[in-house]
Parts: structure tokens; C-alpha cells; sequence
């Protein structure tokens, strides 16, 4: 069946029958959807199909139904160029030229619109739709492109777009509305201009120059319904919050603090609020990471946390908290060695013997506990 997946003439059936039967098909409604359909001798037979229909002349047929209301059958269907079918489509009707009637592909071929008109078939058809007549639409040439002034000079259409980076959909827009001269290339947010306390209204581009404020800032500000000077005012200038006697902004503040932006603002409108400096506030304590290469010691050894990790076969969160407090970092290793009664074995070795979990017995070297108070009050009894 792979092999037979591959001939033409079995694709050919396959679509046949998917554009009558398969609504999902794209073109769906112009063949099943308008009652066409595959006849019985085909619908389920392949063989039958190929019988009647013989193997397709060249890879330029493809099947044709004569006549268009009709389904699929073997007195209703050829193999047909494309040339032949575009004779037989339900659109192409003869039309009368200067006394004789053709249809307008066999006056496409005799006339050659692409060379004597500049257009393709498709076009002329259009003309003939658009209410022309069969003369004009065969004998009047395309029209000139046309010429639009745009800060003094002449550009078409595709010069404008290419220069200006216009979209062909708002070039098009805007010359429909008459809209002409430089607003034909002006971004559409700079067509908006927004009152800001000064002499004259400016638009986006102006106030980001003038300002600082950016256009995205300034539309968020015109969303919360703010207008006039508001729409240029920072809410982080120096002035808006004091810090001992000095004026500071939001980011300086959080800086010094070390804080996130979010925490250090909401401290700050909180204080202000309150009517009290923020120093006064309970400020979060910060509390500086483990730095990879600093040097933590133990009993006058020093190494980096990844080090005593390492040597201990602990992970780097235990060793931290080790440290910070103050337990001893060879009792909680699991692997260090410990001499008692006369042998010497290690942590988890000993916890073994005694009967106790690795973690325990761990806890109890760390608490201060020597082994014969871990002997006599934790091991087996």
C-alpha cells in the first residue's frame, strides 16, 4: 500500500474523494458542500477509478469533471490541463470582442494582457466585474502609478513604505481619508498631542526629548486617568521623600539599604504616611551571602565553605549553620575519625555500634556530648 500511496492517479482519488466527503477539507464547500459527490462504482474502489479513467496523459492533467453541477463519475470526468479546465470553471464565460465571443483565457492567449497592458488575466477579469466594458477592459492600459509629495519631494507608494517604513495597509488608509503631505509618514503616536502645563501641547516624541518621560510611561500615566503637569512629574524625584533631613529617591534609598526596590518604596510611603522618618521603621536586616571564596575557620584552620563541605561530606547549608552556631563542625561530619575505649572509627561507624542514626548521632557530638555520656545515656543498653 506504500508503494500505491505514491502514484499520482491513487492522490488524485484520495483528494476526489476528500473535497466530497471530509467537511474539515478547505475545499469542502465547493464540491460536497454544493451536493457534489463520488459515484458508487468509485466511492470505495481504487481499481474501478484507475479502469476508467486510465493512467493521467502527462504531470500537467488532472482531473476534470465537464460539467461543473455534476459529481464524479466516468461518463462526468477527464484528464484535463489546466488550460482546459480554466475554460470549463464556472466563472468563465464567453465574452464578445470586436465581433467574435471567446472566453477570457483564449483572449488572454490571443491578446497577451501581461504585455499589452501590463496586467494579468486576474486583473482584467476584475475590470469586467468592477462594471467596464469588454473594449475598455481589453484596451486600456494600466494606469500610471501615481506621485505624492512628501516633504518636498516626489515618491510612489512603494518609495513611500521603503523610505518612511510606512505599512502598505496605513499608506493606504490614510490616502483614502485625503489624509496628504508629511501626515502620510508621521508614526500615528505622534499625531497625539497631550497638554502638559506648557505654552503648547506636545506630542510623545517631544515629551520624551523635553522631559524624559517615555512613551510607554506616558501612555500608563494617561491610563490612570492622570493629565497636565502629572503627566510629566516623576513620583521618584529627589523631593518626594526625606531621609534624615535629606531629600532621596526610591532607588538611592533602597541602594543604601540594600533593598528591593518594591520594599524600600513601600517603607518609604509608610513613613510618610506615619509622619515619622523611615529610619525609625524596623528596616529588614541584610544578610550577606556566603561568598565563594572567603575564608571560614575552625580551630585555627581556615578554608572556603565548598572546602569544609568537602572535607566533611556535608552539604554548604549545614556547614553555614554549623559556623553561625558555633557547634563543632568535625562532630557533625559523619566521616571524621573518633578514638574511644581503645579503637578508632569513624562518626557513622560508631553510630552503628551504638544503635543510633547517622543524623542523631551527629546532633548529640555537636551538642558537646562526649562519647561516654552518649554511651551511657543514648546506646544500647
Amino acid at each position: 500500500m506504500s508503494a500505491l500511496s505514491k502514484q499520482p492517479e491513487y492522490i488524485v482519488w484520495c483528494g476526489m474523494k476528500s473535497r466530497c466527503n471530509n467537511p474539515n477539507q478547505a475545499s469542502y464547500k465547493y464540491y460536497g458542500g454544493r451536493g457534489i459527490k463520488v459515484c458508487d462504482r468509485w466511492e470505495n474502489s481504487y481499481e474501478n477509478f484507475i479502469t476508467d479513467m486510465g493512467n493521467r496523459p502527462t504531470k500537467k492533467h488532472s482531473i476534470d469533471r465537464k460539467d461543473n453541477d455534476k459529481g464524479y463519475s466516468p461518463d462526468n470526468c477527464r484528464w484535463a490541463t489546466s488550460f482546459e479546465q480554466a475554460c470549463n470553471t464556472s466563472c468563465n464565460k464567453p465574452l464578445l470582442f470586436r465581433g467574435r465571443s471567446k472566453l477570457l483565457v483564449e483572449w488572454d492567449l490571443e491578446l497577451n494582457f501581461k504585455e499589452t497592458l501590463g496586467l494579468v488575466t486576474h486583473s482584467v477579469d476584475m475590470r469586467i466585474r468592477d462594471g467596464w466594458s469588454v473594449e475598455d477592459a481589453f484596451t486600456l492600459p494600466k494606469l500610471e502609478v501615481e506621485i505624492y509629495e512628501v516633504f518636498g519631494e516626489h515618491l510612489t507608494t512603494s518609495e513611500i513604505r521603503e523610505k518612511y517604513g510606512v505599512p502598505r495597509t496605513t499608506l493606504e488608509y490614510r490616502l483614502k481619508k485625503g489624509i496628504k503631505d508629511e501626515e502620510l509618514v508621521t508614526l500615528a503616536c505622534d499625531l497625539l498631542v497631550y497638554d502638559v502645563g506648557g505654552p503648547e501641547p506636545l506630542s510623545e516624541a517631544e515629551i520624551a526629548s523635553i522631559h524624559g518621560v517615555n512613551r510607554r510611561t506616558l501612555r500608563r500615566r494617561v491610563a490612570k486617568g492622570l493629565s497636565g503637569s502629572a503627566l510629566v512629574t516623576s513620583t521618584n524625584s529627589p523631593s518626594s521623600y526625606i531621609v534624615g533631613g535629606v531629600p532621596t529617591t526610591i532607588n538611592a534609598f533602597a541602594k543604601s539599604k540594600r533593598l528591593g526596590f518594591a520594599k524600600a518604596k513601600k517603607l518609604l510611603i509608610e513613613a510618610q504616611e506615619k509622619g515619622v522618618c523611615v529610619l525609625t521603621l524596623a528596616l529588614p536586616e541584610y544578610k550577606e551571602k556566603a561568598s565563594k571564596h572567603k575564608l571560614y575557620f575552625f580551630e585555627g584552620e581556615g578554608r572556603t565553605i565548598t572546602e569544609w563541605s568537602k572535607l566533611l561530606g556535608l552539604n554548604p547549608g549545614t556547614v553555614i549553620y554549623r559556623l553561625e552556631a558555633g557547634l563543632d563542625l568535625y562532630g557533625a561530619s559523619r566521616h571524621a575519625p573518633i578514638e574511644f575505649a581503645g579503637k578508632t572509627l569513624k562518626a557513622f561507624e560508631w553510630a552503628e555500634q551504638l544503635g543510633l542514626t547517622k543524623t542523631w548521632f551527629s546532633e548529640l557530638r555537636c551538642r558537646g556530648l562526649t562519647m561516654q555520656e552518649i554511651l551511657d545515656n543514648h546506646g544500647k543498653k
